[in-house]
């Protein structure tokens, strides 16, 4: 027995290790993630007292496992979405490790790319080849979006649906580029974004529980960077990329916003490891970051309408 009470946990890694969608970790501690076929769960995983509980969910899918999310409202109703290489979609009550839905509307296409939650009761599914299936689990209803990208021809990614708005959704494609999405009716494209020369490994919309871009020009929201670390559990090397800046003051003009009610501008900054604190506030016309330093002001922003998108490109 030991006398000192457990400080870490090691876990084996999986197969499909490269999946960027392979593991998820909820708000109550849960730790899920896909080997080949199974799904490893461990709980209670930040206990410092005792080892979590381990429970293996075997043959969960028949082939390769390629995407894990979980529900948004966790607290409520404990759910998991998985996709497969064997090109079905399942719905998992996690509560007791049972399936609740599957779908296997992907047949015609060579590889289900993600499988996200969207809104309370649907979830998007999309294939490599630009395939989109909206799945309204409680109904068992299915929306086939085949021509939500139009005459382009794509190679999605990656998929992320946007947190403060279910009907949208930011593709990431094998070109670097970023198609922001309105999923409304048969779908259509709202933005593209020249995101990166190399294909889009992963991409997720800003964490912050609520909209930073709220109506009233009045409002703005203040997050220092050790907040913004200690809420996606992430050291400072973590976020910063190649380039340091020590201040950026940013004037960016005057842009239309995604939605007409919702005036906003967003800067996505480089570095946040010298930043005491970064102020974003709901106007159109500016983005101002407050640095420690006063020095050598570079301006380092990339415009993005209504919401903070975080792009991972391959490298």
């Amino acid at each position: 027995m030991m006398d000192e009470p457990y400080s870490n946990i090691v876990i084996p890694s999986a197969p499909n290790w490269f999946e960027t969608k392979i593991m998820v970790y909820s708000p109550d501690d849960t730790l899920i993630y896909g080997t080949r076929c199974d799904l490893m769960v461990f709980k209670d995983i930040a206990s410092k007292s005792a080892l979590p509980r381990f429970h293996i969910m075997k043959h969960a899918h028949s082939k390769r496992i390629t995407s894990l999310a979980i529900n948004p409202k966790w607290s409520e109703k404990q759910l998991l979405v998985t996709a497969g290489e064997d090109k079905f979609v399942k719905l998992w009550d996690m509560a007791h490790y049972d399936t609740m839905g599957m779908h296997q509307q992907h047949l015609q296409s060579e590889k289900v790319i993600a499988a996200e939650f969207c809104g309370s009761d649907k979830i998007l599914s999309v294939s490599n080849d630009g395939h989109v299936v909206l799945w309204n689990y409680i109904r068992n209803e299915m929306s086939h979006l085949s021509n939500i990208f139009g005459s382009v021809k794509v190679t999605v990614t990656g998929c992320s649906i946007c947190p403060h708005n279910p009907n949208v959704a930011a593709f990431g494609l094998k070109t670097g580029l970023i198609l922001i999405v309105d999923l409304k009716g048969k779908g259509s494209i709202i933005s593209k974004l020249r995101g990166h020369d190399k294909e889009v490994v992963d991409l997720d919309w800003c964490p912050i529980p609520f909209n930073i871009f709220p109506n009233d020009p009045k409002n703005k929201v203040v997050i220092s960077p050790q907040q913004f670390i200690a809420a996606r559990g992430k050291s400072h090397e973590s976020i910063v990329e190649d380039e340091t800046v020590s201040n950026v003051s940013t004037s960016i003009e005057k842009i239309p916003t995604l939605e007409q009610q919702i005036g906003a501008t967003v800067s996505k900054i480089s570095t946040m490891a010298d930043f005491q604190e970064l102020e974003i506030t709901a106007s159109t016309e500016s983005v101002v970051t407050s640095s420690e330093s006063q020095k050598n002001q570079q301006h380092v922003a990339e415009t993005v309408p209504l919401h903070l998108l975080v792009v991972i490109p391959k490298r």
